[in-house]
Parts: C-alpha cells; structure tokens; sequence
C-alpha cells in the first residue's frame, strides 16, 4: 500500500507539478492526501487520482478525469529522470508527513491558464507557481475529525 501510494503521488506530481516550485509540488500532492481524507472523495491516494468517468468498459473517456494527465490520451511514463526521482522524494514526504504542510485544507487546483467554471463554488486560498488553490468555502476546520476520516496510511483514526 505504501508503494502504491507514494507511486500515484510521484506520477501526480510529476505529471501536474513538474516545472512548479517544491512548495507547489508538494501542494499538488497534498491536495490528493487531503481529498483522500475527505468523505467526498475516495479513500486512497491512488483512487483520488484516476477518478474519472468511464466507460462500461471501465476505461476512462478522454478529458473526464480529476487529473487531466490520466486520460488524456498520452503516455503516463515519465521521461525526465531527474524530474521522476524529485517527485518520488516530495511524494514520499508528504505521504510520511515529514514537512509542515503548504495546503493543509486545499482539495481543488487549476492553472492559472485557465477559469474553469467549478471555482467559482470554492474559496481561494493561494497562488503557487502558475496553480491556484482552493478549499471549501464552508470547510471551518480542515483538522477536524470529520475531515480527517483516514490518516496517511489508509487506517481509520
């Protein structure tokens, strides 16, 4: 489980946040830890990540995915070896939780090259790099336990 985990938050990273500074980095995979802990979303880092619609095949439609890289069509390999190895490292920091976080309540991003209409339903919070982030705008207290329904190894608190 842990392999998988910290797998998924590297291909997220790198595939979302690899031209980004190290704070969005680790933000972009703090938003899939956070997303996994909320009750709106799946579980597990790995299943946050390849949320899509699908077909009934159970292969996801192009462009309909959470993470745009998923299903877009393209190659999911990474080729930039330096950028791979820096993201496995912030992917397994931030799933040990070794850093104090940078986007302790933030569930959403996008780049700033584009509006898509969903941000208008969610607080912003930051800017870093070229990704906004957001957080609920009704969310008082991300720390919660209701928030925090799992801790980062998949356990019930």
């Amino acid at each position: 489980m842990l392999a998988d985990a910290v797998m998924c938050l590297a291909l997220n990273i790198y595939w979302e946040a690899r031209n980004q500074p190290i704070e969005g980095k680790r933000a972009v995979a703090e938003v899939v830890m956070n997303r996994s802990y909320s009750p709106k979303f799946p579980d597990h880092p790995c299943d946050v990540i390849y949320q899509a619609k699908t077909w009934p095949s159970g292969h996801p439609k192009k462009n309909q995915c959470h993470f745009s890289w998923f299903c877009d069509g393209l190659s999911d390999v990474p080729t930039d070896w330096g950028a791979w190895a820096e993201a496995l490292i912030i992917a397994s920091h931030v799933w040990n939780d070794y850093e104090p976080k940078v986007a302790p309540c933030e569930l959403y991003y996008h780049t700033i090259q584009v509006d898509p209409e969903w941000a208008m339903r969610f607080e912003p919070t930051q800017i870093i790099g070229d990704h906004i982030f957001y957080r609920e705008k009704d969310e008082k207290d991300c720390t919660s336990p209701s928030f925090r329904r799992f801790n980062f190894h998949g356990q019930r608190w």
